[in-house]
Protein backbone atom coordinates (compact mmCIF):
# COMPACT_ATOMS: atom_id res chain seq x y z
CA UNK A 1 0.00 0.00 0.00
CA UNK A 2 1.72 3.34 -0.64
CA UNK A 3 0.76 6.62 0.73
CA UNK A 4 2.26 10.29 -0.07
CA UNK A 5 1.77 13.39 2.71
CA UNK A 6 -1.47 15.01 2.20
CA UNK A 7 -1.43 18.76 1.45
CA UNK A 8 -2.45 19.43 5.36
CA UNK A 9 -0.96 16.82 7.22
CA UNK A 10 2.95 15.95 8.13
CA UNK A 11 2.82 11.99 7.56
CA UNK A 12 4.58 10.42 10.65
CA UNK A 13 4.64 6.86 10.41
CA UNK A 14 7.20 4.22 10.31
CA UNK A 15 7.05 3.07 6.79
CA UNK A 16 9.97 1.22 4.08
CA UNK A 17 11.24 1.85 0.70
CA UNK A 18 11.08 -0.66 -1.88
CA UNK A 19 14.43 -0.50 -3.57
CA UNK A 20 13.33 -1.31 -6.98
CA UNK A 21 10.78 0.58 -7.29
CA UNK A 22 10.65 3.41 -4.89
CA UNK A 23 7.11 2.38 -3.32
CA UNK A 24 6.36 3.95 0.56
CA UNK A 25 5.06 0.76 2.39
CA UNK A 26 3.81 1.93 6.08
CA UNK A 27 4.23 -0.52 9.08
CA UNK A 28 1.72 -1.85 10.44
CA UNK A 29 1.55 -3.28 14.24
CA UNK A 30 2.20 -6.26 12.89
CA UNK A 31 3.98 -6.42 9.15
CA UNK A 32 3.84 -9.55 7.19
CA UNK A 33 6.45 -10.29 4.00
CA UNK A 34 5.83 -12.63 1.59
CA UNK A 35 4.41 -14.40 -1.04
CA UNK A 36 1.01 -15.36 -0.34
CA UNK A 37 -1.36 -12.82 -2.01
CA UNK A 38 -4.15 -12.07 0.14
CA UNK A 39 -2.67 -13.18 3.14
CA UNK A 40 0.18 -10.99 3.72
CA UNK A 41 0.66 -7.21 4.41
CA UNK A 42 3.48 -6.43 1.75
CA UNK A 43 3.21 -9.22 -1.26
CA UNK A 44 6.56 -9.94 -2.78
CA UNK A 45 6.15 -11.78 -5.71
CA UNK A 46 9.54 -13.85 -6.28
CA UNK A 47 9.85 -17.58 -6.00
CA UNK A 48 12.69 -17.46 -3.64
CA UNK A 49 10.55 -15.48 -1.37
CA UNK A 50 8.46 -17.88 1.04
CA UNK A 51 4.64 -17.75 1.54
CA UNK A 52 4.59 -16.08 4.93
CA UNK A 53 9.00 -14.72 4.69
CA UNK A 54 9.22 -12.68 7.94
CA UNK A 55 7.45 -10.03 9.90
CA UNK A 56 8.14 -6.77 11.60
CA UNK A 57 6.39 -6.12 15.05
CA UNK A 58 6.32 -3.23 17.29
CA UNK A 59 7.12 -4.56 20.84
CA UNK A 60 5.97 -0.61 22.43
CA UNK A 61 9.58 -0.19 22.21
CA UNK A 62 11.02 -0.50 19.06
CA UNK A 63 10.59 -2.01 15.38
CA UNK A 64 11.84 -5.81 15.57
CA UNK A 65 12.69 -7.87 12.54
CA UNK A 66 11.62 -11.96 12.75
CA UNK A 67 12.94 -14.04 9.86
CA UNK A 68 10.25 -17.18 8.71
CA UNK A 69 11.79 -18.31 5.89
CA UNK A 70 12.91 -20.88 3.77
CA UNK A 71 16.23 -19.07 2.03
CA UNK A 72 16.55 -16.52 4.74
CA UNK A 73 16.83 -12.55 5.24
CA UNK A 74 19.32 -10.27 5.55
CA UNK A 75 19.87 -7.14 7.45
CA UNK A 76 22.42 -4.28 6.37
CA UNK A 77 24.42 -7.59 4.61
CA UNK A 78 24.29 -10.46 7.59
CA UNK A 79 21.68 -13.20 7.20
CA UNK A 80 19.62 -13.70 10.40
CA UNK A 81 19.40 -16.15 12.85
CA UNK A 82 15.62 -18.13 12.89
CA UNK A 83 14.06 -17.18 15.89
CA UNK A 84 15.78 -14.34 16.58
CA UNK A 85 14.14 -10.43 16.38
CA UNK A 86 16.26 -7.60 14.92
CA UNK A 87 15.82 -4.28 15.98
CA UNK A 88 15.31 -2.00 13.02
CA UNK A 89 16.81 1.62 12.74
CA UNK A 90 16.34 4.09 10.45
CA UNK A 91 18.81 3.39 7.02
CA UNK A 92 18.56 -0.40 7.51
CA UNK A 93 18.13 -2.41 4.56
CA UNK A 94 16.60 -5.51 4.52
CA UNK A 95 16.80 -8.15 1.66
CA UNK A 96 13.86 -11.07 1.35
CA UNK A 97 15.01 -14.46 -0.18
CA UNK A 98 18.16 -13.46 -1.81
CA UNK A 99 21.00 -10.78 -0.20
CA UNK A 100 21.17 -7.90 -2.21
CA UNK A 101 17.68 -8.77 -3.87
CA UNK A 102 14.04 -8.03 -2.89
CA UNK A 103 15.32 -4.72 -0.52
CA UNK A 104 13.63 -2.38 1.26
CA UNK A 105 15.05 0.64 3.44
CA UNK A 106 13.92 1.41 6.91
CA UNK A 107 13.33 5.17 6.92
CA UNK A 108 11.42 6.05 9.83
CA UNK A 109 10.60 4.02 13.15
CA UNK A 110 7.91 6.16 15.10
CA UNK A 111 5.82 4.22 17.14
CA UNK A 112 2.51 2.71 15.10
CA UNK A 113 -0.69 4.94 15.45
CA UNK A 114 -4.33 4.49 14.36
CA UNK A 115 -4.98 6.83 10.89
CA UNK A 116 -7.55 7.78 8.21
CA UNK A 117 -6.70 6.78 4.53
CA UNK A 118 -8.22 8.57 1.54
CA UNK A 119 -10.58 5.85 -0.26
CA UNK A 120 -10.50 7.92 -3.25
CA UNK A 121 -7.53 7.55 -5.17
CA UNK A 122 -6.05 10.21 -7.41
CA UNK A 123 -4.94 9.97 -10.94
CA UNK A 124 -1.48 8.65 -10.04
CA UNK A 125 -3.30 5.89 -7.39
CA UNK A 126 -1.52 7.44 -4.53
CA UNK A 127 -3.52 6.98 -1.05
CA UNK A 128 -3.47 9.43 1.61
CA UNK A 129 -2.40 8.81 5.44
CA UNK A 130 -3.56 10.85 7.65
CA UNK A 131 -1.98 9.47 11.13
CA UNK A 132 -4.50 10.34 14.44
CA UNK A 133 -2.91 12.29 17.61
CA UNK A 134 -5.38 12.36 20.64
CA UNK A 135 -7.40 15.28 18.95
CA UNK A 136 -7.69 16.29 15.38
CA UNK A 137 -9.40 19.03 13.52
CA UNK A 138 -9.80 18.47 10.13
CA UNK A 139 -9.49 18.82 7.19
CA UNK A 140 -6.92 21.42 9.19
CA UNK A 141 -7.45 23.51 12.33
CA UNK A 142 -8.18 26.91 10.39
CA UNK A 143 -11.26 25.51 8.96
CA UNK A 144 -12.37 22.38 10.37
CA UNK A 145 -15.26 20.51 9.86
CA UNK A 146 -14.99 17.48 12.03
CA UNK A 147 -13.09 16.69 15.25
CA UNK A 148 -11.27 13.12 15.78
CA UNK A 149 -10.63 12.85 19.09
CA UNK A 150 -9.75 9.57 22.02
CA UNK A 151 -12.90 9.16 24.02
CA UNK A 152 -12.27 8.17 27.77
CA UNK A 153 -10.02 5.78 28.66
CA UNK A 154 -8.68 6.55 25.05
CA UNK A 155 -9.70 2.92 24.05
CA UNK A 156 -12.38 4.37 21.09
CA UNK A 157 -12.38 7.40 18.75
CA UNK A 158 -15.18 9.71 18.93
CA UNK A 159 -16.28 11.88 15.63
CA UNK A 160 -18.05 15.46 15.82
CA UNK A 161 -19.11 17.40 13.05
CA UNK A 162 -18.32 20.88 13.62
CA UNK A 163 -20.35 22.70 11.21
CA UNK A 164 -24.00 20.46 11.93
CA UNK A 165 -23.68 21.94 15.47
CA UNK A 166 -27.21 19.95 16.70
CA UNK A 167 -25.30 16.63 15.59
CA UNK A 168 -24.03 14.96 18.49
CA UNK A 169 -20.18 13.22 18.71
CA UNK A 170 -20.57 9.44 17.89
CA UNK A 171 -18.01 6.55 18.28
CA UNK A 172 -15.78 5.76 15.44
CA UNK A 173 -15.60 2.49 14.59
CA UNK A 174 -12.91 1.10 12.56
CA UNK A 175 -13.27 0.82 9.05
CA UNK A 176 -15.92 3.45 9.37
CA UNK A 177 -16.25 6.12 6.73
CA UNK A 178 -15.94 10.04 7.23
CA UNK A 179 -16.09 12.31 4.15
CA UNK A 180 -14.17 16.05 3.72
CA UNK A 181 -12.05 17.79 1.45
CA UNK A 182 -14.14 15.84 -1.47
CA UNK A 183 -12.41 12.63 -0.01
CA UNK A 184 -13.90 9.41 1.85
CA UNK A 185 -11.72 8.45 4.48
CA UNK A 186 -11.68 4.93 6.65
CA UNK A 187 -10.47 4.93 10.35
CA UNK A 188 -7.83 1.83 10.67
CA UNK A 189 -6.02 0.73 13.79
CA UNK A 190 -2.94 0.37 14.41
CA UNK A 191 -2.25 0.72 17.94
CA UNK A 192 0.43 -0.87 20.18
CA UNK A 193 -1.07 -3.73 21.36
CA UNK A 194 0.27 -5.10 25.09
CA UNK A 195 3.03 -8.17 25.40
CA UNK A 196 2.02 -11.87 25.12
CA UNK A 197 1.88 -12.68 29.03
CA UNK A 198 4.19 -15.16 28.93
CA UNK A 199 2.85 -18.41 31.01
CA UNK A 200 4.78 -21.04 32.83
CA UNK A 201 5.91 -24.08 31.39
CA UNK A 202 5.25 -26.65 33.09
CA UNK A 203 7.44 -29.64 31.48
CA UNK A 204 10.16 -30.75 33.01
CA UNK A 205 13.91 -29.93 32.09
CA UNK A 206 16.94 -30.46 33.83
CA UNK A 207 16.93 -27.60 35.89
CA UNK A 208 13.40 -28.29 37.58
CA UNK A 209 14.12 -32.25 38.39
CA UNK A 210 15.65 -33.98 40.73
CA UNK A 211 17.73 -37.80 40.71
CA UNK A 212 18.06 -39.32 43.71
CA UNK A 213 19.72 -42.84 43.53
CA UNK A 214 19.61 -45.71 46.46
CA UNK A 215 21.74 -48.16 47.19
CA UNK A 216 21.05 -51.25 49.57
CA UNK A 217 23.56 -52.20 52.09
CA UNK A 218 24.44 -54.99 50.37
CA UNK A 219 25.01 -53.37 46.77
CA UNK A 220 22.98 -55.89 45.58
CA UNK A 221 19.55 -53.28 44.72
CA UNK A 222 19.59 -50.06 43.22
CA UNK A 223 17.07 -47.83 42.84
CA UNK A 224 16.29 -43.82 40.98
CA UNK A 225 13.73 -41.62 42.31
CA UNK A 226 12.46 -38.89 39.40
Amino acid sequence: MLFTQFPFVKVVMAYLINKNTSDFFYINTHHSFGRLDNSVDTLINQVEVSRIHAVIEWDNEYWKLLDLSRNGTWLNGDKLKKEHYYSLKVGDEVYFGVPNQNGFVVKDVDPPTDFLVALDRSADSIEHIIPLKSYNLLPNDEDPEYAIYLGYPNKYWCLEHLIQTDLHAKIFKENDLVTFSGKRWQLRHNRSLESTRVLRDEGWTLDTIELIFNLSMDEEHTSLLL
